[in-house]
């Protein structure tokens, strides 16, 4: 009894350390990565930013490794985090340019494009540029728009995109009415407003409203045409414009 005791307590004690073998090797294997880093603890932080692609990919890598071998992720975290501890301010901000680099490379992105569009905009997260190169949105064309909506989010400027809004005609009316919403925008968009023509008649009658121009546009009179007419005659309603073509009179 005593013998059948003493082997089930072997066994229990067998299936517990049975995970920290592999820990232990897996562990070893990630205090290699980081000494290879820096050997003697004297680069001058180039070796660590050589190395930084290495503990890079671990950092991605985290939570699929989770998904199949904790004990591989867990160790692995703990060395990242161990080989960020042992940097200085200016060998952090090395590995976080490298880091970078390797954002854009994955995403396929220009650096230089980035930078024009960073130094216009230097808010602007590299996430956040990702995205919208991800989105297919011409960063010229996103840096033109802020212009003219200053407080203009990636996020709302996603929206445009997302709703079909081709952005340089989307600049071009914000210019002619710095009140319009980007809710306003997207409606006048999917009413088949083309936003550079409503901006002309829009130039011309600053006080019509977003369902007036829609209106227009619904009457089948053409923007121009209308803007031509207003500044001919300023007190012209949208109504007796829209009676006008249906009386089928040339408006200029």
């Amino acid at each position: 009894m005593k013998n059948n005791k003493s082997y089930f307590v072997k066994y229990i004690l067998f299936v517990l350390l049975l995970p920290v073998v592999p820990m232990l090797v897996i562990c070893n294997a990630n205090a290699f990565y980081y000494k290879c880093c820096d050997p003697d603890n004297s680069s001058g932080g180039g070796e660590k930013v050589s190395c930084a692609r290495d503990f890079f990919d671990i950092e991605t890598k985290l939570l699929n490794d989770m998904k199949d071998d904790q004990a591989t992720a867990i160790c692995r975290k703990n060395s990242y985090e161990s080989f960020k501890k042992a940097l200085t301010e200016d060998e952090q901000i090395l590995i976080e340019l490298e880091k970078q680099k390797i954002q854009l490379e994955q995403a396929e992105i220009s650096l230089l494009y980035v930078a024009r569009y960073k130094k216009a905009n230097p808010n602007d997260t590299l996430a956040q540029i990702i995205k919208l190169t991800q989105a297919e949105v011409d960063l010229s064309h996103v840096t033109e728009y802020k212009k003219a909506d200053p407080s203009a989010t990636i996020e709302q400027i996603l929206q445009l995109r997302q709703a079909g809004v081709y952005l340089p005609n989307a600049t071009e009316y914000k210019k002619a009415d710095p009140s319009a919403t980007i809710e306003q925008i997207i409606q006048l968009s999917q009413a088949g407003v083309t936003l550079s023509y409503a901006a002309k008649y829009k130039k011309a009658d600053p006080s019509a409203t977003i369902e007036q121009i829609i209106q227009l546009k619904q009457a089948g009179v053409s923007f121009s045409d209308a803007a031509e007419y207003k500044k001919a005659d300023p007190g012209a309603t949208i109504e007796q414009i829209i009676q006008l073509k249906q009386a089928e009179v040339s408006l200029p």
